[in-house]
């Protein structure tokens, strides 16, 4: 959008064994306040297929290397996320159990950014974070991911 501003797009598509369809659709926006200083925030909505549906939101604050011209960068994330487990689409006017729990997640991530293309990186992350919700006990896992990441209508110079 600019040099400062960033907005993104995610979607999912998950098959489990149960032969249960689900998905999950994400839009990001990232700010840049200073040279590698950038704050980013989320909302998503999720079908689990067989675990029901839930809304979902996030925030970051990431640090490190944003220089473009480079080959490789890398960078260090502290992430919180929240999680609203509910029957319908919309989550209004939920009753009873029969739906994902709500939960609050922090995870601390470091990663890297690797350019493969003018408008293409692949990036590689790993972290740790814990799981907090009243349905069920406290849990510790970790993130591992791996991705493209593709930036359109921006070029490098």
């Amino acid at each position: 959008m600019s040099d400062r501003i960033d907005l993104g797009f995610d979607a999912e598509v998950e098959n489990d064994t149960s032969s249960s369809v689900g998905g999950t659709f994400k839009v990001a926006v990232r700010y840049r306040i200073a040279k590698g200083l950038r704050l980013e925030g989320g909302a998503a909505a999720a079908d689990g297929g067989f675990g029901g549906r839930s809304l979902n939101a996030d925030a970051a604050a990431t640090l490190g290397a944003t220089n473009q011209d480079k080959t490789s960068n890398y960078y260090a994330s502290l992430r919180l996320a929240g999680s609203r487990g509910c029957i319908n689409l919309f989550c209004a006017g939920d009753s009873g159990t029969d739906h994902s729990p709500g939960a609050l997640i922090p995870l601390g991530v470091i990663g890297t950014t690797a350019r493969v293309a003018d408008n293409a990186h692949f990036v590689l992350e790993a972290g740790l974070g814990s799981i907090f919700s009243r349905e069920d006990p406290h849990g510790t896992y970790i993130h591992f991911s791996i991705g493209l990441l593709f930036d359109a209508g921006k070029r490098r110079k």
